[in-house]
């Protein structure tokens, strides 16, 4: 559906968002498990 799609964009681009802040302060170990987003399409 089309709140589906809006929904996992926001979720996509917040993710992008918090990995790139975790690399920053080079928390490797949470960006594995932090996330389990299970998209399908």
């Amino acid at each position: 559906t089309h709140c589906m799609e809006v929904t996992v964009a926001e979720i996509t681009r917040q993710f992008c968002t918090w990995n790139l802040f975790a690399q920053q302060n080079g928390d490797i170990k949470t960006s594995q498990g932090g996330f389990d987003f299970n998209v399908g399409g």
